[in-house]
């Protein structure tokens, strides 16, 4: 244990080097302001925006409160998830790729512990980024829309945080056999659109997929409650995340000097 948490300071460390316990909150924390607020102010945009004819008048109706943090989870699932992908893909691909990662492992540190430390590192920083997102998606809504059901909110956020966990696992099960930041960071992606697709094309066959969380995520912020499938779904995911990251862990093992 003691070898885990040397590892997991050092990663935050390194986060703090780089910035990343910086910037990584503060683009959740924007693409969280920016739906409610663009949402707000759509009619003021569209006639700032000009070329319309003289007159016009735009009275766009406000959706409920409720009806706003889903398509801030889009902006989460598109953008942030790209954030999310390209500011951990060198986490264990590029010590591989540099050769840096042997430097530790000669010390009294286990692979084990070397991918496990990196994995809770990776989503302790998305937990607060998404944290920091959401509660800034909330703020505006409240202040602009009205007031939401917190247990509604935290459900909703819980259940999308297992799906990011999951991203996050498939990009360190790929940077454990694969030295470039590129193509641990493609197949990642490839995966997550994989899934997520299927998951919306085939909903009756797929429904324990952990593609369908985000949706299930949206349910909750909408409805507070949760659609078919959602705790097959939900444990399925769990496993996969942990399958994901012994699999990553042995493969390192076995790959280090590769």
């Amino acid at each position: 244990m003691k070898q885990f948490w040397v590892m997991y300071k050092k990663e935050w460390l390194e986060a703090l080097r780089s910035w990343k316990v910086l910037w990584i909150p503060l683009v959740f924390m924007i693409l969280g302001a920016s739906q409610p607020l663009t949402t707000y102010y759509m009619d003021t945009i569209i006639q700032a925006v000009g070329g319309l004819p003289e007159g016009t008048v735009f009275d766009i109706p406000l959706p409920e409160a409720e009806e706003i943090l889903p398509p801030v989870q889009s902006q989460f699932n598109q953008i942030g998830l790209l954030i999310l992908v390209l500011a951990f893909m060198g986490t264990t691909a590029g010590e591989r790729q540099q050769g840096t990662h042997l430097m530790i492992l000669s010390k009294p540190v286990s692979e084990t512990n070397f991918i496990l430390a990196k994995a809770a590192h990776a989503f302790s920083l998305t937990l607060l980024a998404y944290a920091g997102g959401i509660a800034a998606a909330v703020y505006y809504t409240v202040v602009l829309f009205g007031t939401l059901n917190p247990v509604n909110v935290f459900q909703g956020a819980v259940v999308y945080t297992v799906w990011l966990a999951f991203v996050l696992s498939s990009l360190l099960f790929f940077s454990s056999f694969i030295k470039g930041y590129a193509g641990s960071a493609f197949l990642t992606l490839v995966t997550a659109l994989l899934v997520s697709l299927s998951a919306s094309f085939l909903p009756e066959r797929l429904i324990y997929s952990p593609g369908v969380l985000s949706a299930q995520s949206s349910s909750f912020y909408l409805t507070g409650s949760s659609s078919d499938g959602f705790l097959g779904a939900f444990v399925l995911t769990v496993f996969l995340i942990t399958a994901l990251l012994t699999a990553a862990c042995l493969i390192f093992k076995k790959r280090k000097l590769a």
